[in-house]
């Protein structure tokens, strides 16, 4: 999919707080090709809410939410996030160069 606009991944961190950003891992890459070739590089097929935790806090891994802190949005200078081409709501975010997510914003509908 093409790129559009830039996003400020601060506006996305904002986002993961109110629990309206979900992520799904396009690529995660390390030292060891043969684990990442083993594991597909930590491609997901579905897209799971973002947690965020205080800086400090360990991360939890319940399966079920993605945990992120702050520096995942700001504190890589390698990072940048885009939106897709013709879209508002959805993009790509690199925390860094070897760690992607598709990200979606998911706003639930008033009663």
């Amino acid at each position: 999919m093409a790129w559009g606009k830039t996003v400020r991944r601060d506006k996305l961190f904002r986002a993961a707080e109110k629990g309206h950003l979900w992520v799904k891992c396009s690529g995660r890459y390390t030292d060891d090709y043969a684990f990442d070739a083993a594991t597909n590089f930590g491609k997901m097929d579905t897209y799971k809410q973002v947690k965020i935790y205080p800086e400090g806090e360990p991360i939890e891994y319940d399966g079920e939410t993605i945990g992120m802190k702050r520096w995942h949005f700001t504190g890589t200078k390698t990072g940048y996030a885009y939106c897709y081409e013709g879209k508002t709501d959805e993009g790509t975010l690199a925390v860094h160069s070897n760690l992607t997510y598709e990200w979606k914003i998911l706003v639930p509908k008033a009663a």
